[in-house]
């Protein structure tokens, strides 16, 4: 399915559709070019737009007609709808003496985005609103007592509980309207985060750790010195999943174990080899791998590209 869009781009972000995905990516013809291609699949059709910036994530923000906010590694920014992609201005991630650099997540929460990046930037943005800073409270270049290097992840139950991770096993979490620092387990990069059904947030990073708490009581639940990365958690069946480049995992009492891909594939598809992040919906997961994209179930899965 696909195909031809599978040779031909290298996908690292996307989120669900109700009639589909939309997906960004590289093509792979012009690796050293900074452009996205942004594609969103309808059963066997198919959108597709370039964009001449590199977006770093695409988030489910609804904002009048357009369903998705594309947010670039410089802070770029633009809208989809069914209409096509809707230039909209840069967010100011260069304005601030102490707090700037490149954006590298986000999470829509309550209906908001909410993005981070270097330095410890957070910034959120509501339908049809100016972006705001909620940075206030987190130590910035200015800092003298702290080392500075800046947030990865964000996700929250709510947008007045939040929580961030990034370099070095950088945890916080914000609640009562400011930020708290953690005391973290680890001290290497964490990729990912999740706020998940269970009611534990659960981290993922480097050296294959798996982190879960809540609010400053953290624990290493999982690592492997073997796996270079993890960059994407999520929960589905009510299992905690965790995705490497090559391999996705099971977080349980033993550790880390692969997803029984092949144990659910009545319909012979062919298994994936290529994972990146992972997206949770109301009761499925969109797995957005380079070559492989797919949406999982409790006991099934489905390929999309």
């Amino acid at each position: 399915m696909h195909d031809n869009l599978r040779d031909a781009v290298t996908f690292w972000d996307g989120i669900p559709l109700p009639d589909g995905v939309l997906l960004i990516g590289g093509l792979d013809a012009q690796p050293d070019t900074r452009h996205t291609v942004v594609a969103r699949i309808r059963d066997d059709k198919k959108s597709i737009w370039t964009l001449e910036w590199q977006a770093r994530m695409v988030l489910p923000l609804k904002d009048g007609a357009a369903f998705a906010l594309l947010v670039g590694v410089d802070g770029e920014t633009c809208s989809v709808s069914d209409n096509g992609i809707t230039e909209l201005p840069p967010l100011p991630i260069h304005a601030r003496e102490d707090k700037f650099g490149s954006l590298l997540g986000g999470r829509v929460i309550e209906g908001e985005a909410v993005v981070v990046g270097y330095r410890n930037q957070v910034h959120v943005r509501g339908p049809g609103a100016p972006w705001r800073t909620q940075d206030a409270g987190l130590p910035g270049r200015a800092d003298t007592a702290a080392r500075v290097f800046g947030l990865e992840a964000v996700d929250g139950f709510s947008l007045a509980h939040l929580y961030a991770v990034g370099m070095k096993g950088a945890i916080w979490y914000r609640e009562g309207g400011a930020w708290h620092a953690v005391d973290s387990p680890t001290n290497v990069r964490l990729t990912a985060v999740h706020c998940a059904p269970d009611g534990w947030v659960y981290a993922c990073g480097q050296h294959g750790v798996v982190l879960r708490g809540l609010r400053d009581q953290w624990a290493v639940v999982a690592d492997d010195a073997a796996i270079s990365y993890l960059w994407g958690i999520a929960t589905v069946g009510g299992r905690v999943v965790a995705s490497s480049n090559l391999v996705m995992y099971q977080v349980d009492d033993s550790g880390l174990v692969p997803y029984p891909f092949a144990d659910l594939n009545p319909d012979d598809q062919k298994l994936p080899f290529s994972f990146f992040r992972l997206l949770p919906e109301a009761d499925t997961v969109l797995s957005v791998g380079p070559k492989d994209v797919l949406r999982l179930a409790a006991d099934s899965w489905h390929r999309i590209v």
